[in-house]
This record gives structure tokens, sequence and C-alpha cells, in this order.
């Protein structure tokens, strides 16, 4: 059984690009490069990008942003959020 992933509550969803593939899942498909992934985490963002290799270049997935607030008192008490 192939669980499709969920998006974390508050997420935000990017527009399909012009390849109509975000939204996809993403699996291989025969003849077709595996994707490549980027996660950026930082103290008060999280940000994850899912692109194929295409013939201009790399084209987008999927992405979402979400708002962590690691970072948020860490002038106060020195350690990061939950």
């Amino acid at each position: 059984m192939d669980a499709q992933p969920q998006r974390p509550k508050g997420a935000k969803r990017r527009a399909p690009n012009s390849n109509g593939l975000a939204g996809q899942s993403v699996q291989h498909r025969p003849g077709a490069l595996a994707p490549y992934g980027a996660l950026d985490l930082g103290t008060n963002n999280c940000r994850l990008l899912i692109a194929r290799p295409g013939l201009h270049g790399l084209q987008v997935v999927d992405a979402f942003s979400r708002i962590v607030r690691l970072g948020e008192g860490l002038g106060l008490s020195g350690t990061l959020g939950d």
C-alpha cells in the first residue's frame, strides 16, 4: 500500500509550474532521472523543494514553506524552541 505524503498543517503549497508536475506524488518514472531534494531548516522557517532534471535545467516537482520559529526566544533562553 503506497501512503501518500501529507503536507504539514500550515504549510503553503506552491502553484503548479509549466511542466504540470507540482502536486503529483514523487515516483520514479521509467527513463526519468531521479529527483533531487533540498531542505532549508533555519531558525524561523523550513523550506522543502523537490525537483527533477529536465531539458532546460531543474523542474520543480513540489515545494512548500512553513514558519517554524525555532529561534523564537533564543536571545532570552539560549536554547532553540520545540
